[in-house]
């Protein structure tokens, strides 16, 4: 009895080995983030990005300028003005404040789903470009570089991508 098992073990683990042996998948990786800023696609979103970010940013200065303004100018009212027209000027103040802070919030939103969607229209884009370069390398499997341990440089496409990529020309919908 112990032999039949022993039997059924040994041709069980040579089924095994030789099926691996004759796995021979072929694998490669790319570092999305790599592709997304040398592409042309993704420079032309950074830079739209950088303008967005550095308009909203002039908008808060320039809006922090006005308030402190107004505060140096009611502090100086304090004295020769009525208590109560002192306190109604504050919460007029705080009440601009707070619709500020209003307007910061939406439109950090709004950039928030500018990325958003560039990002879908780039990866959207960017998926059927991987199965046809995956088609005609022979790739079986293509992973993200970001899910990776430690991997040989030769199984790297990320700048043959970028290059294919640049040359299709991602555009925005």
């Amino acid at each position: 009895m112990n032999k039949r098992y022993y039997f059924f073990f040994i041709l069980i683990v040579v089924f095994f080995f030789k099926f691996n042996l004759f796995a021979s998948e072929k694998i490669a990786f790319i570092d999305l983030n790599v592709v997304f800023n040398q592409s042309n696609f993704g420079q032309a979103y950074n830079k739209d990005l950088n303008d967005k970010i550095t308009s909203h940013n002039k908008k808060i200065k320039d809006y922090q300028n006005l308030i402190n303004a107004e505060k140096i100018e009611i502090e100086k009212k304090k004295n020769v003005i009525s208590n109560d027209d002192y306190k109604t000027l504050l919460k007029s103040l705080d009440n601009k404040i707070i619709n500020f802070n209003e307007i910061v919030n939406n439109e950090q939103n709004d950039i928030a789903k500018f990325k958003a969607t560039k990002q879908k229209i780039f990866l959207d884009s960017l998926l059927p470009i991987l199965e046809t370069y995956s088609i005609d390398q022979s790739i079986d499997i293509i992973l993200k570089k970001e899910n990776l341990l430690i991997a040989k440089k030769n199984l790297d496409i990320t700048n043959e991508l970028v290059i294919l990529i640049n040359k299709i020309n991602i555009k925005d919908n």
